[in-house]
């Protein structure tokens, strides 16, 4: 049996990278491509590592390259991602008022024809409500639980997190979706199988703390990946976990493209972080470039404790959004065509880790 080791980082896998960017942007010709093509001209093989996202061919929107660019470029590469985050809805901070009143008291639909991220909510009002009591619900017990008190916060290991708040409150969001019969979460570090593809030769995958998992035409898709810390998380394991969230969702997304081929700017495979008591929604998506795109969508803190409404209401938008953006995803996959010529289908761009 061959060990589990990637091979070590070379220069020349990352100048193949960085020629290739280049040489995509140049055949969109666009004031965006024309910008970061003038960016990229700075950056060499020497300045990177398998660590950062231009290694890997991944335009991330915290990245120098990005932050640089003039303000009305630097808005049109992040467009995609502003239509992704709908408007606030008032009937979610009232019931997260309302909750917070009574926490005491212990108390799928069939898709449309083809959706998209266009800053719009696909569920009604009533629905998303429907979600966030359930999601409330789920807080009571939390807020009940004395293991979440000031005594034992620092002393709480991560399994303990993660079984009774990370997982329940996931679990809470993204229940009843439609095509609930195809889809789970694993939560038990399930080998992922976008992570083995690029490994290639019967190497073992990356494994998640948690996955969304989506069966379509005979194939499972990885539609979201989830990295979690202890509730006290050190600033090594947040920068750790962050890294390896971004080469996840990015082999993630060449997986998906291998079945078949979603709107491009539209389609993202989500990655999820909880870095102490934060949680941070991420998107990465292919652009008209053909570019992967790494977006930081919304953050919140997450209540372990009672908290005000707006904060509670924060953290319950942020797992809506996600609740948003995964069914738009199933709808993407369920209408997109098959990938069917082999001899066109891309490896993953992921540098392997040393």
């Amino acid at each position: 049996m061959k060990a589990n080791k990637e091979k070590p980082l070379t220069s020349e896998q990352i100048d193949t990278n960085l020629n290739n960017m280049r040489s995509k942007l140049s055949r969109k010709q666009s004031s965006l491509s024309n910008e970061l093509i003038l960016g990229l001209r700075s950056i060499t093989a020497s300045n990177l590592s398998w660590r950062d996202p231009l290694a890997s061919r991944v335009i991330s929107d915290d990245s120098d390259l990005v932050q640089n660019l003039p303000p009305k470029i630097q808005n049109t590469f992040l467009k995609p991602s502003r239509r992704m985050i709908p408007p606030n809805l008032a009937v979610i901070r009232e019931t997260c008022r309302r909750f917070i009143a009574n926490f005491n008291e212990h108390r799928t639909e069939s898709l449309p024809e083809k959706l998209k991220h266009d800053s719009s909510w696909k569920e009604s009002g009533e629905v998303l409500a429907g979600v966030a009591t359930n999601i409330l619900d789920t807080l009571n017990d939390v807020w009940n639980n004395p293991a979440f008190g000031p005594d034992f916060e620092d002393s709480l290991n991560e399994g303990t997190y993660v079984t009774n708040v990370i997982i329940p409150s996931i679990r809470s969001a993204l229940k009843n979706l439609p095509f609930g019969k195809n889809a789970f979460i694993s939560t038990s570090e399930r080998q992922s199988l976008a992570s083995a593809d690029r490994k290639g030769d019967g190497q073992m995958g990356r494994r998640p703390d948690m996955m969304f998992e989506f069966k379509y035409n005979g194939k499972v898709y990885e539609l979201m990946f989830v990295e979690c810390s202890r509730l006290s998380c050190t600033k090594r394991k947040e920068l750790d976990d962050m890294v390896k969230l971004w080469r996840e969702s990015n082999d993630g997304l060449y997986w998906a493209r291998k079945g078949c081929k979603p709107e491009k700017e539209q389609f993202g495979i989500v990655g999820i972080q909880v870095a102490g008591r934060k949680i941070h929604l991420n998107v990465i998506t292919r652009g008209e470039d053909e570019i992967h795109r790494y977006y930081h969508l919304h953050s919140a803190e997450i209540p372990v404790r009672p908290v005000g409404d707006y904060d509670l209401a924060n953290f319950v938008k942020t797992l809506l959004i996600l609740r948003n953006i995964i069914i738009v995803n199933m709808s993407l996959l369920y209408h997109a065509p098959s990938s069917t010529s082999l001899r066109q289908m891309e490896d993953s761009s992921t540098i392997s880790s040393p």
